[in-house]
């Protein structure tokens, strides 16, 4: 197991708004870190801030996510 050391900031794929990643941690064995940061790259790239993740849910409750990933009101 291993664990982030650190609390990295990563930007909000939508709005760009800086997300705090408070804990994350991998369940196998991973003594070089190397699946940890691969993890933290995923992660990285898909976050979603509070604001926008609200926005998207909302958009999800009324079937319309394809509106919400194009950016359509």
């Amino acid at each position: 197991m291993s664990q982030l050391s650190t609390t990295p900031v990563v930007k909000c794929k939508r709005c760009g708004k800086p997300v705090t990643i408070t804990h994350l941690s991998t369940r196998d064995p991973d003594p070089t870190g190397e699946l940890l940061f691969k993890l933290l790259q995923f992660v990285g790239r898909n976050t979603l801030c509070k604001t926008c993740k609200r926005s998207r849910d909302y958009y999800l409750s009324i079937n319309r996510l394809d509106d919400w990933e194009h950016g359509r009101p």
